[in-house]
């Protein structure tokens, strides 16, 4: 053992192992374990049961111990989860180990199961929910327990914290200056504070205290430890304390808050006077821990655990001082359902203060409001890449401005808005990105120098000026007093005149101008429009004020800022959008009953954007599964080369067209030589049912070679080779003419986990296609992917396919490349898949990325075989390949290679599977990384090398709430599938990655 100071010692592991076997009886071992002021060890005996050794090393109140002996015996007998103290050999609740100037003791207490919530870094609205909850029954369990130890002076009690104003000068600059201003609200609060409920309490509900439930699959948080900082106290502290450590974890603290306090409530209710203080409690308690820290960095400067904190608190400080004292409390009351006196009282008030929008408008002649439609999937509202945006967007206004003359045209209120899906709408929520975009105004689209009118008496109350871009550009918020009740009205996109002409206090009688709509250069650059709104309290805002929300905070801030509809009587224009849970029913009612949905919380996707996918609340999900939309979501030039041939021409193959030409001989460019003669489809099914139908022509022949698990399209012929579906459920087993080679997993299977596997598989294949042949099976064609992709992206063996290829050859055969998941520059090194292999097939099929969503399908072949399927019956198609799916297709294509993007998929690709590997290092759950480029699979065993389907779906599903969508596949249904849109960076590869190891340790 090591003295750290004259009066106490620090134990070594070997010295803690020795302590429990002479004062406690127990032969066991020891590790280390964090501690503040004592030293802490697991204790594990070799019978295997677990404690926590607490040895003390600062000066010790024996009253201490009884105080905590007896809160335990409390808690249990009211059946809560806590420690047991276990008696030393002398029959005491503790040990004396050392017998120097200060006696130093050593407890032995009972070990509690569960995981440490600081071992992972998001706290999810489960945990936060169970926090809330577990506090709420830690303050009712202790609400009867007294002692009088539990009445001590303690610094830690937030009751007592004005000790902490004589240490101010430990800080400096705006650190200082937020410490000073906590400790003055602080101190005025305090009368209040000291009327408050009061008792026992823990004191000290951290990250380090907090143990979560080892059911991974949903995580909540289920017993507290450590009650060495038990007080009696305002009950109400309990519930402070927890939130300010939740709030060093996390951004986004109304939301933590509504969490915990929705699980609080449902065992103790808060009253008024409790919520009225809860924001400064959180506050003091945070300044207590600086405080702290800021001495035991005086007193001990490489003590670096009582630093550990330190950066969150101010964090955390930071961020409630910036939502405000008013705004926490109006999110904490609405939240909770609580009725807002001065809200309730506006609407009883209403038909007093209604007025019509020629009140605002008096110049205007116009009688009559016409709704616009700028919803997500309005078609109104220009593509985002549009070079000319402002200029399609007012011809778009005019012309329905001249349909309808005498009407004002308004865009509604709640209404989601593709506007606010850009990163300066964005917040960090809970479980992933949140996005501000649910409209809390009326937008009136007005000629630029529009005269405003103020309908009620007004004083102003903010003016202020924004040049960014797409914000407010001037601002100006106008209060009015009528019967007793307050209430504000915004305006937004003014000029710059109203800026510098009006001051803040500046009153105006009802029916006088008081603004101007700027133009576009000085109204946030948007065309001219105001936007009005209508608030009811402005949360100690002083120059802005949002005028859009979070769809999760919809119930909340509509109750801040209602809709201006219900004062001005004529302009009651409300957005209103399809629930989930209707879409399903109708779903149900009219769509085939074999048609699945993603994810076990389906998703309502009413747009697209590149590496993202937009739902019906505007929230944006980042897509690593969708390989069709192989350049983007909506891509900009695919979208706008098939509206300008479809505004052209569309017709069927039978007529000349250039284009059509024109692609077909850029598509053939990419391919060897050898590939020579163009065949289009409407999609990768029927182009494989097309090989399969020009490889049985060529060879006349039936029999067709498919590796297993492989999956090759919907229709009955491509179905009859996939034994991804004829073998599964609803499936008629495998047909007569189809011939099955062993799925080549190089981890599990026949020959999975072997050195020489590789060797094994292709010796297995090639002895197999003797074995058909010898028994009179010739094979027209040898169908593969790439890589498997229904087969868990399996990657195939060096040498596999040269040697498949050779042996289905030498007998006649052909060979077919399906490329419909894995081609077009997606693998990275080459275009092609089937040249990782150094391989040249006879026929190559193509389909989903081939048009970015666009119905396309292609197959290429040698002149051979094009020869041979010419014999006589005609191959027609409709509209494969027609002028319009031409066009799309050589959009795509010329945006791969224009902008380097299957360089983008071996670079972003390499990345990311690097760090996928560096993650398998860490969780043995992961059994491999594998893949090319962007086309990436994860396989999860379970401890016993079993596949572990339950763990994939998990992550699948809480990556679909993270705004992350993923999707399992492989026969065990335990491989998580990685193929994006080839346009996703290294940043969303970060995103992922600390995505999947954040629940990969909730769950490891």
């Amino acid at each position: 053992m090591d003295s750290t100071n004259n009066t106490f010692t620090e134990y070594s592991i070997p010295a803690a192992e020795e302590l429990v076997q002479n004062h406690f009886g127990l032969k066991a071992t020891c590790e280390h374990l964090v501690g503040y002021s004592e030293q802490n060890f697991k204790v594990t005996t070799e019978q295997g049961d677990r404690y926590i050794l607490k040895i003390s090393l600062d000066e010790t109140d024996l009253q201490e111990y009884d105080f905590q002996h007896k809160l335990f015996v409390h808690l249990k007998s009211k059946r809560q989860a806590s420690p047991t103290v276990v008696l030393s050999t002398s029959g005491l609740a503790y040990a004396t180990i050392a017998d120097n100037p200060s006696k130093q003791f050593a407890r032995l207490l009972t070990w509690q199961e569960g995981k440490v919530l600081g071992r992972i870094n998001r706290r999810p609205p489960s945990i936060c929910r169970s926090i809330g909850t577990i506090t709420a029954q830690n303050t009712t369990a202790l609400q009867d327990f007294e002692h009088p130890f539990a009445r001590r002076f303690f610094s830690w009690n937030s009751d007592d914290a004005l000790w902490a104003q004589t240490h101010i000068n430990h800080f400096e600059g705006k650190r200082k200056h937020w410490i000073n201003e906590v400790l003055l609200r602080y101190e005025e609060m305090l009368p209040k504070i000291k009327k408050l409920k009061k008792s026992v309490i823990h004191n000290d509900i951290n990250e380090n205290n907090i143990l979560y439930d080892l059911d991974h699959f949903n995580p909540i948080a289920t017993s507290l430890i450590d009650y060495g900082d038990a007080i009696y106290t305002s009950r109400i502290n309990n519930l402070a304390i927890a939130l300010a450590y939740l709030f060093q974890y996390e951004e986004d603290i109304l939301k933590i808050t509504e969490h915990v306090l929705s699980g609080y409530q449902e065992v103790l209710d808060i009253d008024s006077e409790e919520f009225d203080c809860l924001f400064d409690l959180i506050c003091i308690r945070l300044v207590i821990s600086l405080v702290h820290a800021a001495q035991a960095k005086i007193e001990n400067p490489d003590n670096t655990y009582t630093q550990s904190s330190v950066e969150g608190c101010w964090k955390a400080l930071e961020r409630l001082l910036d939502c405000g004292q008013r705004k926490f409390y109006l999110f904490t009351q609405l939240s909770t359902g609580r009725i807002v006196p001065t809200f309730e009282q506006f609407h009883k008030q209403l038909p007093q203060l209604q007025v019509n929008i020629k009140d605002l408008l008096a110049e205007d002649h116009r009688s009559s409001i016409h709704a616009i439609d700028l919803g997500l999937d309005s078609d109104f509202v220009p593509h985002k890449e549009d070079p000319y945006y402002e200029e399609t967007f007012r011809i778009n206004m005019n012309r329905v401005q001249q349909k309808y003359p005498d009407s004002f045209l308004v865009g509604g209120y709640g209404e989601i808005r593709d506007f606010y899906t850009t990163n300066a709408y964005k917040v960090n929520g809970l479980e992933g990105d949140v996005y501000r975009t649910k409209h809390l105004g009326i937008d009136i689209w007005l000629p630029e120098g529009t005269v405003l009118y103020t309908p009620w008496t007004s004083t102003v109350k903010m003016v202020s000026r924004s040049n960014d871009h797409k914000d407010y550009g001037t601002l100006v918020v106008l209060e009015h007093s009528i019967s007793d009740v307050v209430f504000y009205s915004l305006y937004g996109h003014l000029s710059m005149s109203t800026f510098e002409e009006l001051t803040v206090g500046q009153g105006f009688e009802a029916g006088e101008p008081f603004a101007k709509l700027g133009t576009y250069e000085e109204n946030g650059h948007w065309n001219p429009h105001v936007h009005v709104q209508l608030i009811l309290d402005l949360m100690e805002c002083t120059d802005n004020f949002d005028g859009v929300a979070r769809p999760d905070q919809w119930n909340i801030m509509s109750q801040i800022c209602p809709d201006p509809g219900l004062i001005f009587r004529d302009l009651h224009v409300s957005s209103s959008s399809s629930l989930v849970d209707d879409l399903m029913k109708k779903r149900q009612k009219v769509l085939g009953y074999g048609l699945s949905v993603s994810y076990d919380d389906p998703l309502h996707m009413v747009k697209g954007d590149g590496v993202y996918l937009i739902d019906e609340h505007g929230q944006k999900f980042l897509d690593t599964v969708n390989n069709v939309a192989h350049v983007g979501h909506e891509n900009f030039a695919v979208v706008q080369a098939a509206q300008a041939q479809m505004a052209t021409l569309n017709t069927n193959t039978r007529y000349l067209h250039p284009l059509v030409l024109d692609y077909a001989e850029r598509l053939k460019a990419t391919f060897p030589e050898s590939l020579s003669v163009l065949h289009f489809t409407n999609s990768g099914s029927e182009a494989n049912e097309l090989a399969l139908r020009m490889a049985k022509t060529y060879t006349q022949r039936e029999n067709i070679l498919a590796i297993e698990f492989a999956y090759h399209g919907n229709s009955q012929a491509t179905i009859d080779i996939s034994s991804y579906k004829f073998n599964a459920k609803g499936g008629a087993g495998q047909p007569e003419h189809t011939f099955l080679l062993d799925l080549p997993d190089a981890l599990r299977r026949k020959y999975g986990g072997r050195e020489d596997s590789a060797t094994m598989y292709i010796e297995d294949a090639l002895s197999y296609i003797r074995n058909l042949i010898n028994q009179g099976h010739t094979i027209a064609a040898f169908i593969h992917e790439g890589i498997l992709s229904c087969g868990g992206q399996i990657v195939l063996p060096k040498g596999y396919l040269k040697a498949i290829y050779q042996a289905i050859r030498e007998q006649g055969g052909v060979v077919i490349a399906d490329e419909v998941q894995v081609g077009f520059g997606r693998v990275g090194k080459h275009f092609w898949s089937f040249e990782l292999q150094d391989v040249v097939p006879d026929i190559v099929v193509m389909g989903k990325p081939i048009g970015n969503g666009h119905p396309l399908g292609a197959v290429i072949c040698t002149e051979s075989i094009a020869h041979a399927f010419n014999n006589g019956m005609e191959y027609f198609n409709t509209f494969g390949g027609n002028p319009v799916s031409a066009a799309v297709g050589r959009a795509v294509l010329k945006e791969i290679q224009e902008r380097g993007l299957q360089q983008n998929a071996l670079e972003v690709g390499l990345y990311l599977k690097k760090g996928l590997l560096a993650l398998q290092q860490k969780f043995v759950s992961i059994a491999d990384i594998r893949g090319e480029g962007l086309f990436l699979g994860i396989e999860f065993l379970d401890e016993d090398q079993h596949p572990d389907a339950k763990i994939t779906s998990f992550i699948a599903n809480a990556m679909r709430k993270r705004s992350i969508l993923m999707s399992t596949d492989g026969p065990d249904h335990n491989v998580l599938k990685i193929k994006p849109p080839i346009v996703f960076t290294k940043d969303h590869a970060d995103h992922l990655l600390s995505n999947l190891e954040d629940l990969l340790l909730i769950i490891s």
